[in-house]
């Protein structure tokens, strides 16, 4: 009986132990909780509901005319020239999504609903019919940090049927999602922006038509909820969570039957595309391997198609400039990376052939020294984020086959990407004719991409990058008035630009490289807690349901013609694929960097990937200075591998 009595406990144990393991390897999910219902309208019961205009019962009720969900929704049916206003208090709250469904019959009216904290604290989001020019586009209003009051047209065209209307209520600010569309992420309209600053909790929740002066017009709505946002975990956590989120958007993409084939990838046009949102989805598949053993079994077939698309994404044997000197980089350096994570995951073969090609892009731009075949022009492009990401490269590369030409010329690009005369007059970025703190923040972020192959080996980033980074920064970032009042989501010239998640997500992998230097006072921690709650989701625009408001920007003291959002270059599925991928890079260098990741196998004490006699040598000759008994006993466990 007793060995009986022992052996269950055995299992229970077990059992738990179990159950320990799956929750500490589980992964961080954007948001956990579900859905919690504050009012379904699927009865008359109003009773937690007060009628600030309007008679409960008569034109505020529950009705089956038009419902989402269940046999009811919610009827506001507005006399002529009086307001009808249901209002409900709730506990304060904060990093909550309220979610609303309305029904939009398309009929001239003014109708929101809106989240306060009081009467001057609030965020407002609906239709206004007061204005006939507006009458198409929904709207969100609300009292800034000085009490007047900001209007922002979204752009976001009316049609009919059913909208979702959700406010995000969080610690840094507050903002609106309507069909899913983030309105954080659009650009100034004049002086005005879509995130409230000022609004991080509310109490009360309003539903009403006050504007419109027509009689009788119903206005419905439908399953009011409310759910947990999720409290931000860390630099760290947060970019793992975002590569997951990311992960799992597009890993069909290129992994499973309807994925992208080698031909697609290489005939895409311009084909370098497909590749390089290939080698940062396979990187973002690595991390997610090397840390929680998931997508394992897939990385080395995603790896397979990006070698056997080489001849698509080679500087080597390239007719066309400007692809040889600004693309291989961007393919190369995630899929390298990706195999230094999990090197033991590919085969005999597979590890020869990616050598070949590593081996051969680097040779390319040793020879082709880009500080020589991309000489400053005044008044062109900057050319700074091309040596950066090249050099970020040869460096990575240079480390890992222990190639000094490779590390020497790589090092030459990045001090040289730090330049005055490599970044523009004053240390100011100009990129597409403009002034463009967007592309300081790129050659930071592949600067810091760099830094990463010094720190992985167990070395010191160079100090000497530190003057012209700090210079960079100060002349191109820190300067800016978007920067200083932290709207970083209308960095670009256009107001929301193809490419403006990408300056906003570089930031976190350029202030972490700033940071290892003691450069300014913000941190990658503030960023990072933006993104979190502003803008964490990987949407690009434009995922929405339709936008076709003019914007006249004001870029950092240059007036951009009036135009509409520019959403050209992001007419494609692939388009929108390799926005979101670029910003999967930065994620995973700036999780890398955080993690402290070492590239080195314990007991490699030379660093040249082998655990052998010439690093016991080292050790005999340097114990005590530094290495300890922990090290002896690191090489004799992984001796010979």
């Amino acid at each position: 009986m007793a060995r009986r009595r022992r052996s269950k406990e055995m299992k229970k144990i077990i059992y738990l132990l179990i159950l320990t393991t799956f929750f500490l390897c589980t992964p961080v999910n954007s948001v956990h909780a579900t859905n919690s219902v504050i009012d379904s309208f699927e009865d008359t019961d109003f009773s937690d509901w007060t009628a600030v205009y309007g008679t409960l019962g008569t034109n505020i009720s529950s009705c089956d005319t038009q419902k989402h969900d269940g046999l009811y929704s919610l009827c506001l049916v507005k006399p002529a020239g009086d307001p009808v206003h249901l209002q409900k208090t709730t506990s304060s709250a904060s990093n909550k999504i309220f979610s609303i469904w309305f029904y939009d019959d398309m009929a001239y009216k003014g109708t929101y609903w809106s989240v306060e904290k009081s009467v001057n604290e609030y965020y407002m989001v609906g239709i206004q019919s007061q204005n006939s020019s507006l009458n198409n586009h929904f709207f969100i209003r609300y009292p800034d940090e000085n009490g007047n009051v900001v209007y922002f047209d979204t752009g976001i065209i009316r049609k009919l049927g059913w909208r979702n209307l959700k406010i995000v209520v969080t610690e840094i600010g507050t903002y609106a999602l309507i069909d899913g569309f983030n309105t954080s992420y659009a650009g100034a309209n004049g002086i005005n922006r879509p995130l409230n600053t000022k609004l991080t909790s509310v109490n009360t929740i309003n539903i009403a038509d006050t504007w419109n002066n027509v009689g009788n017009q119903t206005d419905y709505y439908d399953e009011l909820t409310m759910q947990d946002y999720g409290s931000f975990p860390g630099v760290k956590e947060a970019s793992l969570t975002r590569l997951s989120d990311f992960v799992n958007k597009y890993n069909q993409k290129f992994v499973g039957p309807n994925s992208y084939s080698v031909s697609d990838i290489i005939n895409f046009t311009p084909n370098y595309q497909l590749s390089r949102s290939a080698a940062n989805m396979l990187l973002a598949m690595s991390l997610s391997c090397w840390k929680n053993n998931q997508f394992c079994s897939e990385i080395t077939g995603l790896a397979n198609k990006i070698i056997d698309s080489y001849p698509a994404w080679s500087a080597v044997n390239s007719t066309d400039p400007h692809f040889k000197y600004r693309s291989s980089p961007f393919t190369a350096y995630p899929l390298l990376l990706s195999v230094i994570l999990n090197k033991d995951k590919y085969s005999t073969e597979q590890l020869n052939n990616l050598s070949i090609l590593f081996k051969a892009e680097a040779n390319w731009f040793t020879v082709h020294d880009l500080t020589l075949e991309l000489p400053p022009v005044v008044g062109q492009d900057t050319n700074s984020e091309t040596f950066a990401w090249t050099g970020a490269y040869l460096l990575l590369a240079g480390q890992y086959y222990q190639n000094l030409s490779w590390q020497q010329m790589g090092n030459k690009l990045i001090a040289e990407s730090l330049t005055e005369r490599s970044v523009g007059t004053g240390y100011r970025v100009y990129n597409h004719g403009i002034f463009h703190p967007g592309y300081a923040l790129y050659t930071l972020a592949s600067v810091a991409e760099a830094g990463l192959s010094y720190r992985m080996y167990g070395q010191s980033v160079p100090l000497e990058w530190k003057a012209g980074a700090e210079l960079l920064f100060n002349n191109s970032v820190n300067s800016n008035v978007v920067y200083q009042n932290k709207y970083f989501y209308s960095v670009f010239d256009h107001g929301v630009d193809d490419w403006h998640r990408t300056p906003v997500d570089s930031g976190i992998s350029a202030f972490t490289l700033l940071e290892n230097f003691g450069i300014g006072t913000a941190t990658n921690d503030n960023l990072a807690n933006y993104i979190w709650f502003a803008a964490k989701d990987y949407q690009v625009i434009p995922e929405a349901p339709g936008v076709d408001v003019m914007y006249q920007i004001d870029n950092y003291g240059v007036l951009a013609s009036a135009g509409k959002y520019v959403y050209t270059s992001l007419n494609t599925p692939e388009i929108k694929l390799l926005v979101n991928s670029t910003i999967a890079i930065y994620d995973a260098v700036t999780y890398l960097w955080e993690s402290n990741y070492s590239a080195l196998l314990p007991g490699d004490l030379n660093g040249d990937g082998q655990v052998n006699i010439y690093d016991y040598n080292l050790l005999v000759s340097k114990f005590n200075n530094p290495y300890t008994i922990f090290d002896y006993n690191a090489l004799v466990g992984n001796w010979g591998k």
